[in-house]
């Protein structure tokens, strides 16, 4: 393989053998454009670990790494400090991408000179093939271009399906994390929560097309369909580490927002545990308490309006009555 790669592609893997096969080859069908696979075996154990080696002995663009299980985000981070391209890009192994995903993302970025190029996706169902989606290309495709305070107003606000924190659906420049120290948090769910933001919070340029290149299969059983165990409290950490990251950097007006995407999260997560059949009264309580904490940090900062700070105390304090309210 050619030691001068543009670009690094990062799979990493763990126990996704109906999928992998579909995956690999929608990546390997993208066009001529140089790069790396970097597949990532997080110690499979239903045959993926060979499919992985059997596509590495027939493409020499493919580099297998395996090691012992240690999640999702061991997996990335293993990839990103075996990645040699100026850019690189991560695709889950059971997701499958469009044929000019690369192409797309590797052009608007180069031409923007951006720091991040991201494409919206379409959610699949889990038994969904390559050759079940039709996809009717826009030519010109639209294309958006934010700085990076704006692109994260963008995400809070929903102003644009496809604008999210997550890690996939997107080309970064590889130094932007290597030079702001940039990892996955390793034994955490929502590793994506913990990560993304600080990525467009260092940018200077990000730009943005709405065209769905990526497509993210919806999995019964997966991380994001599962009911609640306490690991779900990462999500909490993830956005209340948001909103925490906003008011140290004293920036207002993002960390109001961050704010008010870390209540929403609360509501979610307390609506799951008083749907759940076990004992979470403690959690109940650590959850609540901490989140009274903040909202008082928080009006030390901002002013809260009336109506909204009542809401937000309520939450806090009798969690059951007010998560029902809309």
């Amino acid at each position: 393989m050619n030691d001068s790669v543009e670009i690094s592609i990062v799979l990493p893997v763990y126990n996704v053998i109906d999928y992998l096969d579909e995956c690999i080859k929608s990546i390997l069908r993208q066009s001529n454009i140089n790069f790396e696979l970097i597949v990532v075996d997080d110690g499979s154990t239903d045959g993926s670990q060979i499919l992985c080696d059997r596509y590495s002995e027939s493409d020499s663009r493919i580099k297998v790494i395996h090691q012992k299980n240690a999640g999702l985000s061991a997996a990335r981070n293993a990839g990103l400090n075996h990645a040699k391209g100026k850019y690189i890009t991560f695709i889950d192994s059971d997701d499958f991408v469009g044929e000019k995903y690369i192409e797309v993302l590797y052009k608007i970025i180069i031409e923007s000179c951006a720091d991040i190029s991201m494409c919206d996706y379409m959610e699949v169902a889990q038994d969904t093939q390559i050759s079940d989606v039709t996809f009717q290309e826009k030519n010109p495709i639209d294309k958006y271009y934010y700085n990076g305070k704006e692109a994260i107003a963008n995400v809070y606000k929903n102003s644009s399906h496809g604008m999210e924190f997550v890690s996939w659906a997107k080309m970064y420049k590889l130094e932007l994390f290597k030079s702001n120290g940039i990892l996955f948090p390793e034994g955490k769910l929502h590793e994506d929560a913990f990560t993304t933001y600080k990525l467009f919070y260092a940018s200077n340029k990000i730009a943005f097309v709405n065209a769905p290149l990526y497509f993210y299969r919806i999995r019964s059983g997966s991380i994001m369909t599962s009911e609640f165990t306490e690991k779900r409290l990462d999500m909490i950490q993830a956005t209340r580490e948001e909103y925490l990251f906003f008011r140290e950097n004293r920036d207002f007006e993002l960390m109001y927002l961050a704010f008010v995407d870390y209540l929403h999260k609360v509501k979610l997560i307390l609506k799951m545990i008083f749907a759940s059949a076990g004992d979470n009264r403690e959690i109940t309580r650590s959850v609540c308490k901490e989140l009274d904490y903040d909202i008082e940090e928080c009006k030390k900062s901002i002013n809260i309006p009336v109506v909204k700070y009542v809401y937000y105390k309520g939450m806090a304090k009798f969690p059951r009555i007010f998560t029902s309210i809309r």
